[in-house]
């Protein structure tokens, strides 16, 4: 399973040049993000681009922020504490190994979770 990150989401939602590169790389396989992207994408999002989003985020399953992903990020955020990762990155990397998911995103900061599969675009 491929989980957008929010940065993915907002170029594709603004049809941007790299976003291209991650509807090559996806192909036809489905799309999921997880609650605490689209808590960012929903805290950040102008007002009048709410709508696009909003059906954008319908088409995709939301993969919820659970027990076994807290384990997970709060194991990440320890191994990383000489160069931390933010709280919504460490519970994002913290999903993604709890599903067993490979993550898409444009940050390079998830390079330093040891065992996240990573599509680094």
């Amino acid at each position: 399973m491929y989980v957008l990150d929010s940065d993915v989401i907002i170029d594709v939602a603004h049809d941007a040049p790299r976003a291209r590169a991650v509807m090559k790389t996806i192909g036809e396989a489905p799309a999921a993000t997880t609650s605490v992207s689209m808590h960012e994408i929903l805290v950040g999002v102008p007002e009048r681009l709410t709508n696009i989003y909003d059906a954008m985020l319908r088409g995709m399953q939301i993969i919820s922020h659970d027990e076994n992903a807290a384990r997970h990020g709060a194991k990440i955020q320890q191994a990383l504490k000489n160069a931390p990762l933010s709280s919504t990155d460490a519970m994002i990397a913290g999903i993604c190994l709890a599903q067993d998911a490979t993550l898409v995103s444009f940050d390079k900061s998830f390079r330093r979770v040891k065992g996240l599969r990573l599509i680094e675009l």
